[in-house]
């Protein structure tokens, strides 16, 4: 299985809006739907407690590389 990382942005902007990155791994591993988003990347969308997480991430070769992520509201 391959590492997550988390690029700077997606650290600062997963801290302001309240998403851990354990839940933004949690998300990326066992995602309840997973959709193409733009410039070849993934969305991933997960139910925890009463919102979805959604964490947009490109998959390369050594690892997942996050890019941002958010929460529903």
């Amino acid at each position: 299985m391959k590492p997550i990382v988390f690029t700077l942005h997606a650290r600062q902007r997963l801290t302001r809006r309240g998403v851990s990155q354990d839940e933004a791994r949690r998300t990326i591993r066992t995602p309840d739907r997973v959709q193409r988003a733009r410039s070849g990347r993934l969305k991933a969308t997960k139910k925890i407690a009463s919102s979805s997480v959604h964490v947009i991430y490109g998959e390369g070769d050594a690892a997942i590389v996050v890019v941002t992520g958010y929460r529903d509201k």
